[in-house]
């Protein structure tokens, strides 16, 4: 995998390079302008770090994948990591990206990303401290998750949560 630093450097330059799920091919992707009016420029920054695929806007974690969770849906994940980070950016309203991607599975889908890369190099000590907290978080939640799942099936079977109810004498 290419490090951190030297996939800012690719992006700067205008291209980003995609580690191929289950393989160590690489497969560029270009980023351009969209033709499309409707897209404004914005800053959108292509993360790799520790088997990750990263989109951050704003140096905020926008949608962060495992490739587990890419190799889940095929060829087709990159295509639908970038739909669900679609969807997220239009839930804030902040501006339309456009996102089409060209693998060598999926001869035709190419990838257009919508972005203004000058400032990347200059934000990626803190968009990686941020990718950093952003996974940070989501063990947590996680975790949290799976403590209050054992809580609830403890509940089901009839369990008292253990150190649990309310407050003593009042």
């Amino acid at each position: 995998l290419l490090t951190p630093s030297q996939v800012l450097e690719m992006a700067s330059c205008g291209w980003c390079l995609f580690p191929k799920p289950r393989d160590d091919d690489m497969y560029p992707v270009k980023i351009v302008d969209s033709p499309d009016k409707e897209c404004y420029p914005v800053e959108a920054h292509l993360f790799i770090q520790e088997e990750r695929i990263a989109i951050l806007d704003k140096l905020e974690p926008i949608e962060i994948w495992s490739y587990t969770e890419i190799n889940r849906y095929g060829c087709k994940g990159l295509g639908i990591f970038i739909l669900e980070t679609t969807r997220a950016l239009k839930e804030r309203k902040e501006a339309n990206y456009v996102f089409q991607f060209q693998t060598p599975e999926a001869k035709n889908i190419l990838v257009k990303i919508r972005a203004n890369m000058t400032r990347l190099s200059e934000a990626s000590e803190a968009a990686l401290e941020a990718l950093k907290n952003a996974n940070r978080k989501a063990r947590q939640t996680r975790a949290l998750r799976r403590n209050l799942q054992k809580i609830r099936d403890g509940e089901a079977r009839g369990d008292r949560p253990a150190g649990g109810g309310a407050g003593g004498p009042g």
